[in-house]
């Protein structure tokens, strides 16, 4: 089959399970799988996260069919969900990866032991900028970073507008990068006195 024909036949596949043809999306999920596999291992350079982005592309596609226009080309918008799909993974992933170094400083004797060395001193440098940020900034970043909701789930839950959760989670990243920058550079100069030794 051509890919114009495959194209065509996907469409109509799409057309029939838009309209709440189950057997046809399911059908047309296991046609396009391998294509949407493909483009995620680009994405996530891992044949096992990939899995879980595919996963979640073929949810949306089923979400989202019955708003797309089908004048638009149907492997431009499955790309775009992939993309997006993928965006979020990686966002979780970051989000895991922090909740669990703070986890880490929290309950030392849990860690390993790299994490109890370098990683805890940087931890314990983001856990003081935490503590010292602005209550509501302070709230948001946990919610969002430390608990993995969503930023438009943090607005309904706190009754504050997308936008209002979002310059808060700014501010708060910004405010604790900027922390541990500072910390950092002050660790990278060498002790007092080293530079006129040398």
């Amino acid at each position: 089959m051509s890919e114009a024909d495959a194209t065509a036949h996907w469409e109509e596949l799409a057309r029939r399970a838009a309209e709440g043809d189950e057997l046809a999306f399911g059908r047309l999920a296991r046609e396009l799988r391998p294509r949407l596999y493909r483009w995620a291992v680009v994405q996530a350079g891992d044949p096992d996260d990939a899995e879980d982005i595919t996963q979640a592309a073929l949810l949306r596609m089923h979400r989202g069919l019955a708003r797309f226009q089908f004048g638009s080309r149907l492997s431009t918008w499955l790309f775009a969900i992939l993309r997006n799909a993928a965006a979020d993974w990686r966002r979780a992933e970051r989000r895991r990866t922090v909740r669990q170094r703070w986890y880490a400083t929290s309950h030392p004797e849990s860690a390993a032991p790299e994490v109890q060395t370098g990683d805890a001193r940087l931890l314990a440098v983001i856990r003081e900028a935490f503590r010292g940020l602005p209550g509501r900034q302070r709230e948001i970043f946990d919610l969002v970073e430390l608990q993995g909701r969503a930023a438009p789930e943090v607005a309904e839950l706190l009754a504050l507008s997308d936008s209002t959760v979002r310059v808060h989670l700014l501010r708060a990243r910004r405010t604790i990068r900027e922390r541990v920058l500072a910390r950092s550079a002050l660790e990278a100069r060498p002790p007092e006195g080293r530079e006129a030794r040398s």
